[in-house]
């Protein structure tokens, strides 16, 4: 969708409620549904992956640095996209900057996206994993061993 891609320039202290370019719910779902988000903090350093289950509203997160993985789901509230993990909604702004997407907290703090990719799976097993073995493969091999 090339919507509002005409208009880059803004009010300096626009928030980005204002801005062109906001990630509509159906783009966004096609984008990442069924497959594995990275985030990163504006420095480059990983933040996390967020494992989108095929047809449905269910996530999992993994958090890079404490090796934290988190069940969840998530919706559209409003203009933002909301994510259940514990039991308050942390919910983000969603929009593209130059050809990059960032999400902004409630709070104002940002974070990109980094990569999305598929076949990579992610899954909380907490009987079989400890917090901190959360490679991409033993969670992949996990993830097939468990499939019918």
């Amino acid at each position: 969708g090339g919507a509002g891609a005409a208009s880059a320039q803004s009010a300096p202290n626009a928030s980005p409620e204002d801005l062109p370019g906001g990630v509509d719910f159906s783009s966004f779902k096609q984008m990442v549904d069924g497959k594995t988000v990275y985030f990163e903090l504006l420095d480059g350093s990983l933040w996390g992956r967020e494992f989108y289950r095929p047809g449905t509203n269910q996530t999992v997160f993994i958090h890079e640095t404490t090796g934290e993985c988190l069940n969840g789901t998530w919706d559209l509230v409003g203009d933002r996209y909301c994510y259940y993990y514990r039991n308050e909604p942390s919910c983000w702004l969603t929009f593209y900057e130059g050809d990059q997407i960032i999400v902004e907290s409630r709070d104002g703090s940002r974070q990109r996206v980094r990569k999305i990719v598929s076949n990579e799976p992610l899954s909380c097993d907490e009987g079989l994993i400890s917090r901190r073995q959360n490679s991409a493969g033993a969670l992949l091999a996990r993830w097939t061993d468990a499939a019918p």
